[in-house]
This record gives C-alpha cells, structure tokens and sequence, in this order.
C-alpha cells in the first residue's frame, strides 16, 4: 500500500489509536468461572511488543478457575499489529492452527491472525507472538485458555471473517454453531485515528474480556470477550469506542469453540439370548462403549440410566455395569422398581480409545419371584443416558440382547389316582407334558396324614429330599422320568424307589398332591392324587356246596350237568388265586347211592387238570372238548356265565359256553392243589366263580343217583 505524504507525519499520532478486539464467547457471566460438564473458562492473559517476537505467558493466567494452562486445555491466541503493508502476523509456537489471516488496506492497515492448539502431555509455558518488524508499529497479542473443548475438532463451524474499511466500525459476523454447549468467539483488529487510545470494551453478554493496547508510534489496542450460545444465529453486533473517519480499518473473526464429548456406542452384545433361572448367575444383556474427544485426563462418567423392556426390570435384584471382563463391578442398583434404572457412582473411567462395557443383571430369587403359575420376563436393557464429568453425552446405545428370566410354571401332572394296600398306597399319575419338564427328579409328591391336603408346597428352586418334612407335609416321592411319562409307584410297605418305604399306618388317611418341576427350579400349583386309607389285606371265600352231588337217575350214555357257586372278597390290590384238589386219591370218584359197589370211575383219559403257570391267561390247560358217551368220569370247568372276574381264561375253558366249545378237564387223583382260577386285581367286593360239572359215563354205566368224594377249593391272595 502507498501511503500520503500528508499521512507520514501524522501516522505516529495516529496509529497509537488502532485496535485489535477479540471475542470468543461463552455462557458464564463476569468473574471466576467454575468448572462443570462443558467448556470451562481457564484463564487469560496479553502482551504487547512491536517490531521483533514477544511472549505471552501461560503460566500467569487470571479470570478463570487456574493459572497454568493443562494437558488437553485450548489455548486460542489472537496476535496482529498495524502498518503499511501485508505482513504474517501469527505464532511462533510449534503446534498451533491458523483459523483466519486478514488483511484490511485504508489509511490505517490491519494485519491480524488467530491461531489454536491443543496443550500436549508437557504444556507450554508461553506462546511466541510475531512481531510487526518495526520499531514503531505495535503490536499486541491476546490469549484465552479453555478446558473441555474438542481436542482435534475444537472449531464447531467454519470460522466467518471480514475486513472493514473507511471508518466502519469493528463488526464481527453472525456465526450459528451446530454443537449443544458451544460458545461464540468474536475477534476485531481495528485501527482509530484519534489522539488518544479508546477504551476496550466487549459485546453486550458477553464477559472474560481480555484486552492489550500500545502506542511505539503506531498504536493499537486488542481484546477478548465470550458468550455462551443456545440456538440459532448469534450476532455480536458492532462495536463502538471508535472514531468513524475514512482512514480506520478493521478485521473481525468469529468462531465457536465445540465442547468436547463422551461418546457411547453399541459394542457387540453375547449375542446367546438365553432363558435363565430365578437365582441364576449374574448375566450379561448390553454391551456399550465409552470414548471422548476431550484432550488431556481422561473422563469420568458419574451415572448412568438404563432403560429395560416395559415390566422386565422388576424381575432382577440387582442390575450393575462393570467391565468388559466382568471382573470389575463400578456401580449396582438394587431392586428396581420401574423399567429407568438410575445407577450412580459409576465412575467410568474413560479415553479417546473405545472403552468397553457390560451391562448385567441379577434375577430375583425364586422365593422373590411371583408364586405359581409364576411368570416370563423378557428382558432387554439398553444405556439411555449419561453424565460425563466435564463434557457433553453423545451417541446412542441402541442393541441388546433378550435375556429370559423363566419363573413360569409347568404344566401338572394329569391322570393322577391311587390305591390303598396294606400299610401302603399304590400312586399313578402322568408326567408333564411340558417342554421343559425336568427329568431328573421332576416329580415331587406330598402326603399328608390327614383327609385333605394342607398349604405346604415345595420350594421352587429346591429338591426336596425323600422322606424328609414340609411343615405338616411328608416328601412321599421324588421321582426322575421323561415328560408324559405314566408312573406307578408304590409309597410305604415295599415302596419303589423313589418312594418311602416306612409302612403307612393302616385305618389312617393319606392325602397325596403331585407336584411338578421345570428344568429351571418353578413347580406349578401341584394336582391332587387322592385321599387313600391304608389297610390289612383281608380275603373271605365261600363255596355253596362242599361236594359234587348228583341226585337223580344217571342214563347211561348221556352226560349230566350240575355246579357249584365259589365266591370272593379281598381287598388285596394284586388280586387272588383259586386251587382245587381231591380229598383222596383214589380213582373211585362217584359211589352209588345205596350200593357202594357200584361206582363211576375216574378216568378222564390224560385230561387231569395242572396248571399252566405263570402264563395261565394265554396258554392252554389239559383240558378239552368232551365228546358224549365217552366214559371219562368227573371234568370240570369255569363257566363264562356267572362269573363276574377275571377269572374266566378262554384259552383254559373254552371261548364260551356252548357245548361244541366248552373245554372240560378231569380232577387229579393228586392231592396237590392246582391252580385253576385267578384274578390279578382285588376290588373289595364279592366276584363270584361258577364251576360247572360233569359226568359222563358209558352206555352200560348203571342208573341211579351218586355221590361224590369231598373236593377241595382253597382261595389265597396274591403276593405284592
């Protein structure tokens, strides 16, 4: 630029009246600033020198909360001086970033630079401002320090510059931040040609003003001040305190510093979605990350809130985050009563490295959880808020796993029922049909000496022991089997195992309740089995004639037909047995009524009757179909018609009645009892067994009425 001679002698008057004016803005007001989550106002501090590089100290800081400024602060450095030509005004510094370098050409030129850095792990002592090169043209250099920023990014927009000229007053542009907490800086070189130096104020609201003014011949004067934005454009507005004549130049800046931020992220949950249960070990269901762009110490996250599915929270006794490893718990809440759980005193430490983070939960325990038929929590949770120690929350915690707390009953047991013995009850019942049915001791079975059952359950999440007490309940059964399984099992005298085997008292009610168990611990409400009355086995047995008579006239060559009516009460619950035998061995079974030298002989021909066995009901008896006129003496039968047991085998006596299928067999001249008739359930009631006879003699066989020798019955029970 070419100067006026006119202007050579007045520029040494003239020049002490240029200004630099910065502005950075922030939220607090005039005064010490405190620190809290945000940026934080550290301190200030200017020099002023002219034509070679002079410092600015940073360990003599003032209006803020420290003197020195620390590993991770901000340090924005303002420097610039007046003259006749474009020169590099800036820092000397190593690390700094230039923002903006004007150039404003009038009668009074400004050169002016604003730089930012970052403090390392040593921060600097002072700044090195450039000079102006001559003795005469001033220079200034203005400094503010802040905590908190954005250490790579601190500047949250693009920086607005202009340069003014004929007499405008200093201005800073309108900027409009995008960042929650940022905070407006407004930065003016300007030069005055009045004789004297104006007062260095700031914009109205705005406060930390910071300020530097010399005059070795060519004056100029510069400040700092900040305000705190909220939303929108922010304006600083022109400043005044200076003459508007045509020769005054100005160079305005505006920035705004971006607060620095913790960061949560999803991390990458288990994954296993499991169903576990009431009482299980702590569980992972959310897994995030920390990290902050915040220079310097690392940040510390205070509290967290985490957000669980509607209803599922209240399942857990204790929801805690800890370390990626699970080793390290930092902070627990207990019991929660809604799905936002506040856990505070966390104390997160965290860094610019991705640090992560586990959320997890206790369930409640069984006896916490609600009773039977219980309940299903479908568990996810994810990390909704935070509060960092000195920065801004961002991002979002936005996966989780499910995480299935199974309280929920099984389905009972069905078809249950029972049967009183002697000092014992024989017990039925069916399995569960549920998918989780436990089949390693999943049924349990109560008794109570009593006519109804009491209150006692089993305690979900236990294995109650065999034999061993609930209150007023007795633990008569803990049996192992697959689902839908149909179980018989014996409870007292000869119990099966599983089972008690201590007799039951006979003539005392015992009432039984099935309850059964789920592979994680929950009973369902139990189904009643019965009430039974245990007593001594007792059997009665009656015969309606002791011997086979046939009275009337026998006609040779036709049979004759007569029977006798057996009957049997037991209670037994494996049923009785039935033998018969003779009373003697001869062969001699019918003697004539009054002459006992005529007899009908005893020759069925291989036809006496042996029992078959162990097999009775399927396998064939030496009996046959008789043919008549055929002399075979005595054979016998049971008959279909009037027996009311299972005593009626067909494949002993034939598949009914009728004479063309009715099988008959002779008596053994043996006095060995053979069993001929069985029933292998007791009932308590009367069955009667009809036993038909016959006698079939010869053509020849005189006729007449016979008696019969005695022929025995006996009836037993049969064995457990």
């Amino acid at each position: 630029m070419s100067i006026p001679k006119m202007w050579i002698t007045r520029i040494s008057k003239i020049s002490r009246f240029l200004i630099i004016f910065l502005v950075i803005g922030w939220i607090f007001g005039a005064g010490v600033l405190k620190a809290q989550a945000g940026l934080t106002f550290v301190g200030k501090n200017s020099a002023t020198g002219n034509s070679a590089s002079f410092t600015v100290d940073l360990t003599a800081l003032t209006g803020g909360i420290s003197t020195s400024a620390a590993v991770g602060d901000l340090v924005i450095v303002a420097d610039g001086w007046t003259g006749t030509t474009d020169g590099n005004p800036g820092v000397g510094t190593a690390g700094y970033t230039e923002e903006a370098d004007l150039y404003s050409d009038d009668g009074f030129d400004a050169n002016f630079s604003v730089n930012w850095k970052t403090m390392g792990g040593t921060p600097d002592s002072s700044v090195s401002c450039n000079g102006s090169g001559s003795t005469t043209l001033g220079a200034v250099c203005v400094v503010q320090v802040w905590r908190n920023a954005a250490s790579t990014t601190p500047m949250d927009v693009t920086v607005v510059t202009s340069t003014l000229t004929n007499g405008a007053k200093p201005n800073c542009g309108p900027i409009t931040p995008v960042t929650s907490g940022a905070h407006v800086i407004c930065t003016v070189l300007a030069t005055d040609d009045d004789n004297a130096l104006p007062t260095v104020n700031a914009p109205t609201g705005y406060v930390n003003l910071v300020s530097a003014q010399v005059d070795p011949g060519s004056a100029v004067s510069g400040g700092m001040s900040s305000f705190a934005w909220t939303s929108g454009a922010e304006d600083p507005g022109a400043l005044g305190n200076w003459d508007t004549t045509n020769t005054n130049s100005s160079a305005n800046v505006t920035l705004a510093i971006r607060p620095a931020a913790t960061f949560i992220g999803n991390d990458t949950d288990p994954g296993s979605n499991p169903t576990i249960a009431p009482e299980a070990a702590t569980t992972t269901v959310d897994t995030f990350n920390l990290k902050t762009n915040k220079g310097g110490a690392a940040e510390t996250v205070s509290d967290v809130t985490a957000t669980f599915s509607e209803g599922s929270a209240t399942g857990t006794v204790a929801v805690l985050v800890t370390d990626s490893g699970n080793t390290t718990t930092y902070c627990t809440t207990f019991n929660p009563s809604s799905a936002t759980v506040n856990l505070t005193g966390c104390n997160l430490s965290v860094t610019s490295a991705s640090t992560t983070f586990n959320l997890r939960i206790k369930p409640l325990t069984h006896g916490a959880m609600p009773a039977p038929p219980g309940s299903t929590y479908s568990v996810t949770a994810t990390i909704t808020s935070f509060t960092p120690a000195t920065t801004t929350a961002s991002g979002a915690d936005t996966t989780s796993d499910t995480v299935t707390i199974d309280n929920a009953s099984p389905n009972g047991a069905t078809a249950t029922s029972g049967t009183a013995g002697d000092q014992k009850v024989t017990l039925n019942w069916t399995a569960s049909d549920s998918g989780d049915f436990d089949t390693t001791n999943g049924s349990v079975i109560y008794r109570w000496a009593s006519g109804s059952a009491g209150s006692e359950v089993p305690d979900e999440g236990t294995t109650p022991s065999v034999g061993g007490t609930d209150g007023t309940a007795t633990v008569a059964c803990v049996i192992s089997s697959a689902a839908l399984a149909s179980l018989i099992k014996i409870d007292g005298s000869g119990g099966d195992t599983g089972c008690t085997t201590s007799v039951l008292t006979n003539g005392q009610q015992y009432t039984y309740v099935a309850f059964q168990r789920d592979t994680n611990g929950n009973y369902d409400a139990g189904a009643s089995i019965g009430t039974f009355t245990p007593a001594g086995v007792s059997l009665t047995f009656t015969i309606d004639t002791d011997n086979v008579s046939f009275v009337g006239a026998v006609t040779p060559g036709t049979p004759v037909s007569t029977s006798s009516v057996l009957t049997v009460n037991t209670n037994n619950s494996t049923g009785y047995n039935i033998t018969i035998n003779r009373a003697s061995t001869t062969p001699t079974l019918f003697i004539f009524a009054d002459n006992a030298t005529t007899t009908v002989s005893d020759t069925p021909s291989g036809n006496n009757w042996t029992s078959p066995g162990a097999s009775a009901t399927t396998t064939a008896g030496p009996s046959a179909v008789w043919t008549d006129g055929t002399t075979k003496g005595l054979g016998f039968r049971t008959k279909q018609t009037g027996t009311n047991s299972g005593a009626y085998h067909s494949a002993w006596w034939g598949s009914s009645d009728a004479g063309a299928n009715a099988k008959y067999s002779g008596i053994s001249t043996s006095t060995a009892a053979q069993l001929f008739s069985q029933n292998n359930v007791g009932t308590g009631s009367n069955e009667n067994i009809t036993v038909e006879y016959r006698i079939d003699v010869s053509g020849t066989q005189r006729s007449g009425t016979y008696i019969s020798s005695p022929v025995t019955y006996t009836a037993t029970v049969n064995a457990p």
